[in-house]
């Protein structure tokens, strides 16, 4: 389980998502993104298989992004999300 304040428990501004950049990083920090665009978008494709990505490389953004705070929370998205970038890139 994830510890701490993680999650946001409200959304960001509708203008937070109309950013253009790789995760959203002019609008959003690493952990809004993952809770409100890769892990919802992963919810919307997780019926659908072939309309998956042919691959995934999020656990290097991740593991930038926990460098700095690196804890058991971070270790822990870490290996989730090399577990994700792996099952999308050899699905």
């Amino acid at each position: 389980m994830i510890d701490g304040d993680w999650w946001d428990h409200e959304p960001p501004s509708p203008e937070a998502f109309d950013s253009k950049l790789p995760f959203f990083h002019d609008t959003l920090s690493f952990s809004q993104w993952l809770q409100w665009v890769f892990l919802v978008r992963l919810r919307e494709l997780s019926g659908d298989l072939e309309s998956w990505p042919p691959r995934c490389d999020v656990a290097p953004m991740a593991e930038e992004y926990f460098k700095k705070q690196f804890d058991s929370n971070g270790a822990l998205i870490i290996k989730l999300l090399r577990e994700i970038d792996i099952l999308i890139t050899d699905s």
